[in-house]
């Protein structure tokens, strides 16, 4: 059975892989979703590994940051990362349109708001995940 920290290092190496291998194979936008949810899982595996187990730790995510950000010194752009991967996965999920425009996946609410995703700024998300895990010793 795997551990958390495992875990999260398997969910990052699959978002590496889809990025890298797999959309420039199939050319399909609805992979960088994907890859969003595959970081977010990373994430959470990752913020799970570094909480003591033995502690009352608030479950929430606001409550997690506000642990990291105390015993683990978190950076600020570390924190708007976390929000940021959340937002995007709130967003696609309230979101009654979503198309793709070229390589990029483009999400639309109700009020018409956008969310354009692409491959460069899914690898901008990894690379910025992979310093976040290896901050808070993941890896």
């Amino acid at each position: 059975m795997m551990n958390s920290k495992e875990k999260s290092l398997q969910q990052l190496k699959i978002a590496e892989h889809l990025l890298s291998i797999t959309f420039p194979l199939v050319k399909d936008p609805k992979l960088l979703i994907g890859i969003i949810h595959n970081l977010s899982s990373c994430l959470d595996y990752a913020l799970e590994s570094v909480l003591p187990e033995n502690m009352a730790v608030p479950k929430s995510l606001n409550g997690k940051i506000e642990f990291l950000r105390h015993n683990h010194h978190l950076p600020e752009e570390y924190v708007d990362l976390i929000r940021k991967i959340g937002r995007l996965i709130e967003f696609h999920k309230k979101s009654p349109v979503v198309f793709k425009r070229g390589e990029k996946q483009v999400i639309c609410n109700d009020n018409y708001d956008l969310e354009v995703l692409s491959a460069k700024e899914i690898e901008n998300l990894i690379d910025k995940t992979k310093r976040l895990i290896s901050h808070i010793g993941v890896i």
